[in-house]
C-alpha cells in the first residue's frame, strides 16, 4: 500500500512538504489500526504538487489538501 501526502501551493514551499508527509504518515498509522499490517506500506509527501483541480480558488485549494492510497502487487 503506497501512501501520498499532498497540500495546496499555500504557505511556505518546505513547511507544505513537511506538513504533505505528515499528513501522509497519519494516513498510514490509521490505516495500521484498523488491521493493515505497517510492513506493507510506505508514504511519501509529495507537498505542493500534483494538483488536481485549478489552486486558485478555497475550494480548490481545499480539494488539492489530500492523501491518495493505492494498492500494489508484491
Amino acid at each position: 500500500v503506497k501512501i501520498g501526502g499532498y497540500t495546496d501551493s499555500s504557505g511556505v514551499a518546505a513547511h507544505n512538504f513537511q506538513l504533505s508527509e505528515e499528513r501522509a504518515k497519519t494516513a498510514m498509522l490509521t490505516l495500521s489500526t484498523l488491521g493493515v499490517p505497517i510492513q506493507n506500506m510506505q508514504f511519501k509527501g509529495y507537498g505542493p504538487q500534483h494538483f488536481i483541480v485549478a489552486n486558485n480558488t478555497p475550494q480548490g485549494r481545499a480539494l488539492n489538501r489530500r492523501i491518495s492510497i493505492r494498492v500494489v502487487k508484491k
